[in-house]
């Protein structure tokens, strides 16, 4: 089968593999110049490695990553790092991340840190929490932690976050994101724009074609095949396939696929998703003396959810021997951050970073500002009820995007498990219409 998958991110790097291994001819049409979406990096002139415009690491437990790097030859690609997570809490770090970090926080009470340690074990312990969607995160940790402790520890989280909704997000979303996170970090030498760039040669030297700037127009079926019209280089093309996978949010699905029904569109079409912008510093100094890597940010009001050095993972020998910072929001997607410059995010920024490092302006040298208005779903109760399949209501037309990542959270490791789970179905399209 001719088969075209739109984007390039991971998901639709990772079915490509499968599909042309599968004895299938892949076409892949990116509309940046360069392959990764929401990984993708950006280099300077002294620098060795690329930084991701979105930070990004990967977890011990990531082995759908772990097991396609194994097959693509590029297992040794990523090393595991042991680095510092702290939490922000009244104005002071604390280190929250083992039991014995957690015993010796002061803000909680012992009883408390007891109900909390069980609570946490326990969803490591479970292995499916899928289940646990019936709850809202909200009232259980509320419940079963305690209200001090939820208040303390995770309402700022989720507040940050999900904003007005994080009373709403289930209780499977948060699961999922304690039973997956280690203490080691993973992160690909030369940065994920590299590995991105390691991915694609592999899948090129296989047979796929990866072709870049060009600008999908719209997707017809027509007599029993998928007409994909496209723009690259100035200039109008068509090409027709057997099968096609959309990789994206449900806004670029409807869009290229203008015949899809009306009913599919307006159920795809309620599924919510938050933005996100992150605003990176490159500093001729550390931001953070304790050699932290990443801090949550568990304070009410500040309008900033995660501070991450990114240098404190990777060292600064790989960026001209600068520190580089991301600092983290997510927000509604009509928020006025996402049409304001680095400059401006910056003076929101600037009067609580100075709290964390008062004189970090002057060791200030760049700054960028990089936003995406799909990057978190919003999963509320019972939300595997509303969730797409991969397949559509036309044969042959298949939809990847991060919410079927659910209940697992974003990230690049379930990209690639939902990339090669949507090629598993295509190619079992093909076998079966053959039988």
């Amino acid at each position: 089968m001719k088969i075209a998958i739109i984007g390039a991110g991971f998901s639709g790097l990772a079915a490509a593999w499968d599909l042309v291994r599968s004895g299938h001819q892949v076409t892949i049409f990116e509309r940046a110049d360069k392959p990764g979406g929401l990984a993708s990096g950006f280099t300077r002139q002294n620098w060795d490695w690329s930084l991701d415009e979105h930070y990004h690491h990967l977890f011990a437990s990531d082995w759908a990553m772990r097991d396609w790097l194994g097959e693509l030859g590029l297992a040794d690609q990523v090393q595991l790092l042991d680095v510092q997570t702290k939490s922000l809490i009244n104005g002071q770090k604390y280190q929250l991340d083992s039991p014995l970090s957690l015993l010796k926080l002061p803000v909680l009470g012992f009883i408390d840190k007891i109900r909390v340690a069980m609570v946490l074990a326990f969803f490591k312990l479970l292995p499916n929490g899928q289940w646990l969607e019936r709850f809202t995160t909200e009232q259980f940790l509320s419940r079963t932690m305690g209200e001090k402790a939820y208040r303390i520890l995770w309402q700022p989280l989720m507040e940050g976050k999900f904003g007005d909704l994080s009373s709403q997000i289930n209780l499977a979303w948060f699961w999922a994101r304690i039973k997956a996170r280690t203490k080691l970090l993973g992160y690909p030498n030369g940065g994920f724009q590299n590995l991105i760039g390691l991915i694609s040669d592999r899948l090129i030297k296989s047979g796929v074609k990866i072709v870049l700037s060009a600008s999908v127009i719209n997707i017809v079926r027509d007599r029993g095949h998928w007409q994909v019209k496209y723009q690259l280089a100035a200039k109008l093309k068509q090409t027709e396939y057997d099968q096609v996978l959309v990789t994206g949010s449900d806004q670029i699905l409807s869009r290229l696929v203008p015949t899809l029904p009306a009913t599919y569109t307006k159920n795809i079409g309620q599924l919510k998703m938050l933005a996100a912008i992150t605003l990176v510093l490159e500093l001729d100094s550390p931001f953070f003396d304790d050699g932290t890597y990443w801090l949550s940010v568990c304070e009410s009001n500040w309008p900033l959810l995660s501070i991450v050095e990114h240098t404190n993972l990777t060292g600064q020998k790989h960026y001209g021997g600068h520190a580089l910072l991301y600092v983290g929001k997510y927000l509604s997607q009509d928020h006025k951050f996402l049409s304001q410059t680095a400059d401006q995010i910056l003076e929101e920024y600037r009067p609580f970073l100075e709290k964390l490092q008062p004189d970090f302006t002057s060791h200030l040298l760049h700054q960028w500002v990089f936003s995406s208005k799909f990057a978190q779903p919003v999963v509320r109760r019972n939300h595997s009820l509303v969730l797409p399949d991969f397949t559509t209501p036309f044969l042959g037309l298949y939809w990847c995007s991060m919410q079927h990542v659910y209940p697992w959270d974003r990230g690049t490791n379930y990209a690639v498990k939902a990339g090669r789970q949507v090629a598993g179905l295509m190619i079992k399209q093909k076998y079966d219409a053959a039988k």
